[in-house]
């Protein structure tokens, strides 16, 4: 069986620790990670289950001593996390690729990554929408991007369409602060949100 792997370094990268992540009757896959410390670190991916070939989301939290695991939607992928200030976000996708309506996943989380709120959000643009990175400078400014649409924004409140005229899918995101933000993806595509 396939495990997750995470490596830790507590010296500046100098040398690395291996740690390897089992899931019964699952093959899990990493995809990103985010921790506001050494105590509290969130990663996601997916989950293939070995018996129905399918897979699920994937999130884990490690609280310094050991790593728990809660794999859900299935059907379903995670390939970002972010958080900041106790609010903490991941996203991916949601439904079967064959049956044309695969839709934006976004789980959120108030209480450190224990509890989750669910949000599916339809595509903006073609049949598809998967959320591939996300940046946020506070818990009521935060970005997703990805494919079927521009870029997602929180207030704080609620995820709205920001307008970026971005048809070619966005891998990635990172902003200096709350009024200059980046986006990249296919065809060379870099887009500055200036707010």
């Amino acid at each position: 069986p396939r495990q997750g792997v995470v490596l830790t370094s507590a010296n500046d990268g100098a040398s690395w620790t291996d740690t390897r992540i089992s899931l019964p009757g699952m093959e899990p896959q990493l995809l990103d990670i985010w921790a506001s410390g050494p105590g509290d670190v969130h990663a996601v991916g997916r989950a293939y289950d070995t018996n129905t070939a399918s897979s699920a989301a994937l999130r884990m939290r490690y609280d310094g001593t050991a790593w728990t695991s809660a794999v859900a939607d299935s059907a379903s992928g995670l390939y970002t996390v972010w958080g900041a200030g106790g609010t903490i976000f991941a996203a991916g996708y949601h439904g079967a690729f064959l049956a044309g309506d695969r839709k934006g996943l976004i789980l959120s989380s108030t209480d450190g990554g224990r509890t989750f709120a669910r949000t599916v959000v339809a595509p903006a643009v073609g049949n598809f929408r998967e959320f591939s990175a996300a940046w946020g400078a506070s818990p009521t400014s935060m970005y997703l991007v990805g494919t079927g649409g521009g870029i997602l924004h929180f207030d704080g409140t609620r995820w709205e369409e920001t307008g970026a005229a971005a048809r070619t899918p966005l891998s990635a995101i990172w902003g200096f602060s709350v009024t200059s933000v980046y986006a990249m993806g296919g065809g060379g595509a870099v887009l500055h949100g200036v707010r």
